[in-house]
C-alpha cells in the first residue's frame, strides 16, 4: 500500500515551491536595471524585461522522461494560452513560454522541437499545421477539451499563437535550482549559505506579500538587488547577522539551576534586571550558536571575545572596590556591591566585531561567562564560596584545562563524547576489518565539523576525491588552518573513545572501531540535537569511505595542500 493517499497535496506544493525559486531566479538572471516579476496574474509567472513582456507556464516533473507531442502539461498550457488570446489578456506581441524539467524529443520534426525554435527562424505555417494535426488526433479524454480551445481559435489567433509559444526544456529541478540561484549571487564562498537561507526567507515573505496585494504590485529587480547587498552587508568582515535581537523566551525555558540565575538570586536586583539578564542570556547563546553552526565565527575569535570581556570585568571590579572602601562590611554592602558590577554590564557594550553593536550580545555573553560551572565572572563578592555550599562539594572546581575555559557553543559541539563517536564511525566504514592509518585521523574532524566543507561534499564516493578538490578549490581555503584549530579536540575525542572502548589502535598503527552496543548513548547525552548529530554522522561514515577509495594517506594529505604531521 502506498504511503501517500492519492489525494495528497504533496506534488502542488512542490509545484509552487518550485514556482517561487523560480521566479527568484529568473529575477536573479536578467541583467535589465528594470526587469519586474509577478506571481499568479497572467500564468504561473510573468516578467518584463526593457519592454518585452513574456509569461510562463511551469510544469515540474520527477524522472528523465522526454516532453511528447501529446502530453497533458502541453496542451493544458496551449488551452490556457488558447483562452488568454481569445480573451484578450495577451495580445501576441510578447512570449508565452512553457518551461519545463522534462527532456526535448529526440525526433527533430516533432511538434515540442519545433516550438523550442525561436520564433524568428519558424515556418508558421508549418507549425499551425502540426498543431492542427496534432489537435485532430488526440484520443485521451482528459486532453481532448485543451485541445478544443486550441482548434476553435481563428486562423489568426492560431498564428498569433504559433508565433508567441516558446518551450524551453531541461529546465533545472527544485534541487538544482537552488545552486543555480547561488551561483548568481556573486558572495564570498564562505558567507553563500548563510546570503542564501537569508534571502530565500525574505524572497518567501515578499511573494506571500505580493500575491495579497493589488495586481499592480510586481517584485523588480532593483529591489532585489537591494535586498542582496543588505544580506550580504552583514556577513561583512566587520559584522555579523543579528536574527534574534527581539526574540522571546520559549515558554519552557527554565534557568532555576542556572548559575548565573543563582548570581542574580544572590545579590537581589529588581526583577525586571532579572528578567532582561535572562532575555539577554537566551537571545546571546542563539545568536552565537547560529554563529559558529554557519561557521561565521570560530573558536579562536570567541575565545578572544570572552577574553575581553574577563578583562574588561576584573577592571571594574577593582575600581568598585576603590569606590566602595566599605564593600565587605555587610551582606548588604556586598549585595551593593553586586548590583553595581550588574548594571556596569548592561550599560556595557563591547562589540565582538566593530559594527556588531546588539546591545544584548555583550550582555548575554557575560552571563554565559556568569553561568560557567567554574564562573568567569561574577557578582556577588563571596558568590564562589557560596557555589560550594549550594552545589555540596567542599571547593569549586577548578582546573587549567583548555577544555573548561571554551566557549560553550564550542564545548557542547566539539565535545569529546560525541566527537569519539565520529571518529568512530569513519574508521569504521574506511574499513571495518583493518581500521585506518593513524595518519588520517586529523582530516576527520575539520571535514565533517565545517559546515561550509560539510555542505560541499558530494552525495556519493563514486565522485573521486581528487575531482572533487579539482572541481571546488574554495574547500582549502583555510582548511589547514581548520585542521590546527581542531588538533586538541581531534586528540581529546581519541583519547575519550579509547578510554570509553568503542575505539582501538593496533600494533601497527592502524585506528580500529570497536563494536559496543552502548555507543549511542554518548550521541543521545551530547548537546547536539539527534538530528543534526545524525546528519553529521552519515558525513562521517562518507568521508571514511571517501578516503578507503583514495588508498594512500599521504596523497590526501597533499590534495588538501597540507603537510603532513
Amino acid at each position: 500500500m502506498s504511503d501517500f493517499s492519492p489525494y495528497s497535496a504533496r506534488a502542488s506544493m512542490r509545484g509552487y515551491d518550485y514556482q517561487k525559486r523560480y521566479a527568484l531566479y529568473l529575477l536573479l538572471s536578467k541583467t535589465h536595471p528594470d526587469t519586474s516579476v509577478a506571481i499568479e496574474i497572467l500564468d504561473d509567472v510573468d516578467y518584463v524585461e526593457g519592454s518585452e513582456t513574456t509569461t510562463v507556464q511551469l510544469k515540474h516533473k520527477t524522472g528523465n522522461a522526454n516532453l511528447t507531442d501529446k502530453s497533458e502539461d502541453l496542451w493544458k498550457t496551449i488551452s490556457l494560452w488558447s483562452n488568454l488570446l481569445k480573451s484578450n489578456s495577451v495580445d501576441g506581441n510578447g512570449t508565452l513560454l512553457l518551461a519545463t524539467t522534462e527532456g526535448l524529443p529526440t525526433n527533430r520534426e516533432s511538434l515540442v522541437v519545433l516550438l523550442s525554435v525561436p520564433p524568428t527562424n519558424r515556418d508558421l505555417e508549418k507549425i499551425v499545421s502540426r498543431l492542427n494535426t496534432t489537435a485532430g488526433s488526440i484520443k485521451n479524454k482528459k486532453i481532448v477539451d485543451y485541445a478544443k480551445a486550441f482548434q476553435e481559435l481563428s486562423d489568426a489567433n492560431k498564428l498569433i499563437l504559433a508565433n508567441s509559444i516558446l518551450v524551453q526544456t531541461d529546465q533545472p529541478s527544485i534541487q538544482q535550482i537552488e545552486q543555480d540561484i547561488k551561483n548568481t549571487l556573486q558572495v564570498r564562498d564562505e558567507i553563500l549559505a548563510s546570503v542564501y537561507e537569508d534571502l530565500l526567507g525574505w524572497w518567501i515573505t515578499r511573494v506571500d506579500y505580493h500575491l495579497d496585494a493589488t495586481s499592480t504590485d510586481r517584485i523588480t529587480r532593483r529591489e532585489l538587488r537591494y535586498r542582496i547587498d543588505e544580506i550580504s552587508d552583514k556577513y561583512a568582515p566587520d559584522n555579523l547577522p543579528i536574527n534574534f535581537a527581539y526574540s522571546d523566551l520559549p515558554e519552557d525555558y527554565d534557568v532555576k539551576q542556572f548559575n548565573f540565575k543563582r548570581q542574580l538570586d544572590a545579590i537581589q536586583p529588581h526583577e525586571r534586571r532579572i528578567q532582561q539578564a535572562i532575555l539577554d542570556y537566551y537571545r546571546a547563546t542563539e545568536e552565537r550558536s547560529k554563529w559558529i553552526n554557519t561557521d561565521l565565527i570560530n573558536y579562536p575569535e570567541l575565545d578572544k571575545y570572552e577574553k575581553l570581556l574577563v578583562e574588561a570585568w576584573q577592571l571594574r571590579k577593582a575600581q568598585l572596590e576603590d569606590e566602595l572602601p566599605t564593600w565587605q562590611d555587610s551582606e548588604d554592602e556586598m549585595q551593593r556591591f553586586g548590583r553595581e558590577i550588574l548594571r556596569w554590564v548592561e550599560d556595557s557594550n563591547i562589540p565582538i566585531r566593530s559594527r556588531v553593536t546588539a546591545i544584548h550580545i555583550t550582555r548575554g555573553s557575560f552571563h554565559m561567562l556568569a553561568n560557567r560551572d567554574e564562573p568567569r565572572v561574577w557578582w556577588h563578592p563571596q558568590f564562589l564560596e557560596r557555589l560550594t555550599t549550594i552545589l555540596g562539594i567542599e571547593t569549586v572546581p577548578t582546573s587549567d584545562s583548555l577544555w573548561d575555559k571554551r566557549p560553550l557553543e564550542i564545548a557542547n559541539l566539539f565535545n569529546p563524547a560525541f566527537c569519539s563517536v565520529l571518529l568512530r564511525d569513519a574508521i569504521g566504514s574506511y574499513d571495518s576489518d583493518t581500521g585506518m592509518p593513524y595518519i588520517l585521523v586529523p582530516l576527520i574532524l575539520p571535514v565533517i565539523l565545517h559546515g561550509r566543507t560539510r555542505s560541499l561534499l558530494p552525495s556519493s564516493i563514486a565522485t573521486k576525491f581528487h575531482v572533487w578538490i579539482t572541481r571546488n578549490p574554495t574547500s582549502r581555503i583555510g582548511f589547514a588552518d581548520i585542521v590546527n584549530e581542531l588538533e586538541t579536540i581531534t586528540k581529546e575525542a581519541l583519547a575519550f573513545g579509547l578510554k570509553q572502548k568503542i575505539i582501538s589502535i593496533d600494533d601497527s598503527g592502524n585506528v580500529k572501531k570497536v563494536k559496543r552496543k552502548q555507543v549511542i548513548r554518548f550521541v543521545e547525552e551530547s548537546p547536539v540535537s539527534i538530528h543534526d548529530a545524525e546528519s553529521i554522522r552519515k558525513s562521517a561514515e562518507f568521508v571514511g569511505r571517501w578516503y578507503a577509495r583514495v588508498g594512500d594517506p599521504d596523497s590526501i594529505w597533499t590534495w588538501w595542500g597540507i603537510k603532513k604531521r
